[in-house]
């Protein structure tokens, strides 16, 4: 089921708030890396 999207309706899921604290996370360090 990680392969499948995420539908809106588990958009208050604890899967998809991991994914999206994943992403931002990543996001922050792309971010940092290329300030930096």
């Amino acid at each position: 089921s990680a392969a499948q999207p995420v539908p809106e309706s588990t958009e208050h899921s604890p899967n998809c708030r991991r994914i999206t604290l994943r992403c931002s996370q990543n996001c922050r360090r792309s971010m940092g890396r290329l300030k930096r």
